[in-house]
């Protein structure tokens, strides 16, 4: 393992109120107050879902009758983004219901949370260019397409280089997530990017320098993803250290 990943002290895992962090740069900074407008929340069963299917599996296993809740959920693709302009690695923030709802008081048998009190800012994460498998097409051509609608960035999905898949959240979904990486240049941003306006998608963009990398992965105030980790310590493992000079 690279050595200067060492020896970080973990940080204060308090709730976090900071709305930047100050080494970041935000492509899209006017969608930071939109995603921060949570408004009239109500909290109620999932019924039905294109997304996802809660199921209940029984077997037997060893002689023994057990039962295992799990959710049949989407396959995904995410993607490492380097910067080669700038040195700076390529990143989305957005609001997460489910993290947000754990900063929360929330319980199940409460319907609503206060959100004075607990402002949208709080399930914001940091996390890999991504998205689910829903396209009966190639898993580069996706990656490619999530990087375009996310990010902003004109790529062919030859540049797109598979690092490994695996597979998450095992102990309730277990669906395959592939894993690619990119590197990019300030001309190949076409858009400031964003996520899919039909949706409903709000992602800021946001750029963060390479030298303030290592920092942010071991801000434990900060939300992101296990994924998130092992994708920046395969990219200082395996990329940085043989990367030609930024482009000036």
């Amino acid at each position: 393992m690279d050595d200067s990943l060492k020896g970080h002290p973990p940080k204060d895992p308090k709730v976090d109120n900071r709305d930047t962090l100050p080494y970041e740069v935000s492509v899209n900074e006017e969608v930071r107050r939109k995603i921060e407008s949570l408004q009239d929340v109500k909290i109620k069963r999932c019924e039905k879902s294109i997304y996802i299917q809660p199921m209940t599996m029984t077997y037997k296993q060893n002689g023994r009758e057990k039962f295992w809740d799990f959710i049949k959920t989407h396959d995904s693709v995410s993607i490492i983004v380097y910067n080669r302009t700038k040195d700076s690695l390529v990143f989305v923030k957005q609001f997460r219901p489910g993290v947000w709802i754990h900063t929360t008081d929330w319980s199940v048998d409460k319907s609503t949370v206060d959100v004075q009190n607990f402002p949208a800012r709080l399930g914001i994460t940091y996390e890999l260019c991504a998205g689910i498998v829903d396209k009966d097409l190639p898993l580069d051509v996706i990656a490619q397409q999530e990087v375009l609608e996310e990010t902003g960035y004109q790529v062919s999905s030859n540049d797109l280089e598979l690092v490994t898949s695996m597979r998450s959240n095992v102990g309730v979904a277990g669906s395959l997530q592939t894993m690619y990486y990119l590197e990019v240049t300030d001309d190949q941003r076409v858009s400031k990017g964003g996520g899919s306006d039909k949706e409903g998608e709000l992602i800021e963009v946001v750029e963060i320098p390479v030298e303030n990398v290592k920092e942010m992965m071991f801000d434990q105030k900060l939300a992101r993803p296990a994924g998130l980790m092992f994708a920046l310590m395969w990219f200082f493992q395996n990329k940085y250290q043989q990367n030609r000079s930024p482009i000036t």
